[in-house]
């Protein structure tokens, strides 16, 4: 899952940041493997695809909010969504205050 937890200067107040996926050394930008699952959290995610950038976002369309990609998927959190992750994140926090 992709979370922007540090403000580096670059947010504007409509714009999040964005990411940018080279590639390491192999092929292009970004490869899921096994049917694996990318969470893009609302975070532009810009990847190279022959030589070319592809804004990963805007292979959706208005109703899908997950779609096939390089062996696997990329998941967008519906509109008033709460992300996978960000969920259990929240449980293993009460359950570490209530365990004191």
């Amino acid at each position: 899952q992709l979370v922007d937890v540090y403000d580096n200067g670059n947010r504007g107040q409509r714009n999040n940041e964005a990411i940018y996926l080279f590639g390491l050394g192999g092929p292009d930008g970004l490869v899921l493997l096994g049917g694996s699952t990318l969470y893009l959290d609302n975070l532009n995610v810009y990847a190279r695809e022959n030589g070319q950038w592809v804004h990963l976002n805007a292979l959706f369309g208005t109703s899908n909010s997950v779609i096939a990609y390089s062996g696997g998927f990329l998941h967008l959190p519906s509109p008033g969504g709460v992300a996978p992750l960000a969920i259990a994140g929240l449980f293993a926090a009460r359950r570490r205050r209530s365990a004191r």
